[in-house]
């Protein structure tokens, strides 16, 4: 990303850059990210919190949920904006609530929490019973928002292509 800022800067760009990633873990690392192209975003492609070794390949399913929690804060003490990506429909709602309510303090993005879409019955499959139903992401949103609204992140629609809020976010609109 060093090469990318050099570039950009050329024209004049000093804005943040952001990279999808599961493998940039350490202090050492983030804080490398940030002396090569700072200011810089890492969103933490997690997932999901259960079956991570059925559902991902083995390099993003090395990382334990619990250990995700550590990732993320080692880039906020680093001065690196975090934040994570979740595929809701994969796990229970409980599950990704209480991985939530561990990790927000360390997320200085709103998590993207996008609804899991089953484009045929090998990905139905790894869909949670309930999953297939709008009343399994309205309680899922419910019980996010109870977590994430006393943080002061809040979703962004133009970074989520299948968000859980598209109107209102602890009763505010969302612009």
């Amino acid at each position: 990303m060093g090469h990318v800022r050099r570039i950009l800067s050329t024209y004049g760009f000093r804005g943040r850059l952001g990279i999808l990633s599961s493998v940039i873990r350490t202090r050492s690392g983030f804080n490398a990210l940030n002396d090569a192209a700072g200011p810089a975003a890492v969103i933490l492609t997690l997932e999901c919190v259960n079956r991570r070794a059925l559902i991902l390949k083995r390099t993003k399913a090395d990382l334990s949920v619990t250990d995700a929690v550590e990732v993320l804060d080692n880039g906020r003490l680093a001065g690196v904006d975090t934040g994570v990506t979740l595929v809701v429909g994969l796990d229970s709602i409980e599950a990704v609530t209480e991985w939530l309510r561990r990790a927000a303090s360390t997320l200085t993005m709103f998590p993207n929490l996008q609804i899991f879409q089953a484009h045929g019955p090998f990905m139905a499959a790894f869909r949670h019973p309930g999953a297939e139903t709008h009343e399994f992401f309205l309680k899922a949103r419910r019980s996010f928002e109870n977590v994430l609204k006393q943080y002061p992140t809040r979703p962004d629609l133009w970074s989520n292509y299948r968000p859980l809020w598209y109107y209102e976010y602890a009763g505010q609109p969302v612009v």
